[in-house]
């Protein structure tokens, strides 16, 4: 039997909502809040701890979770704008190698060392 719960620190303590049974309990450390939200489930409906599951919402302030999202999103797109500079630099050494250019003049030319434009090259493949 699955039981959405709803943990939420407050002071010390994990407040734990069962809303479901219109339970509540307690835990001291996040890892123990779904044993006690088993525990209090199975009291509270006279049956064994582990015919419950538990599925776990975290609540913390709206503050925090948006700061959280703006990062993930922002290193999503740092990904991807990392993945876009590869491709153009890939794209730059080939333009100069296929003019004719050494790979350390085309390091030269790009400013990095010889070295970077063989792993460049390599890359493009």
């Amino acid at each position: 039997m699955a039981m959405r719960i709803v943990a939420r620190r407050e002071g010390r303590w994990w407040t734990v909502d069962i809303p479901e049974l219109g339970v509540v309990t307690q835990a001291r450390r996040l890892d123990q809040v779904r044993a006690m939200a088993r525990e209090a489930a199975a009291l509270a409906l006279d049956v064994d701890e582990s015919s419950i599951r538990v599925d776990l919402d975290i609540e913390v302030d709206d503050a925090i979770r948006l700061s959280w999202e703006a990062a993930r999103d922002k290193e999503a797109r740092a990904r991807a704008d990392a993945a876009d500079a590869a491709r153009l630099a890939r794209n730059a050494v080939t333009g100069l190698r296929s003019q004719g250019l050494t790979q350390r003049e085309a390091a030269e030319v790009l400013g990095v060392s010889y070295q970077r434009i063989a792993q460049l090259e390599k890359r493009a493949g």
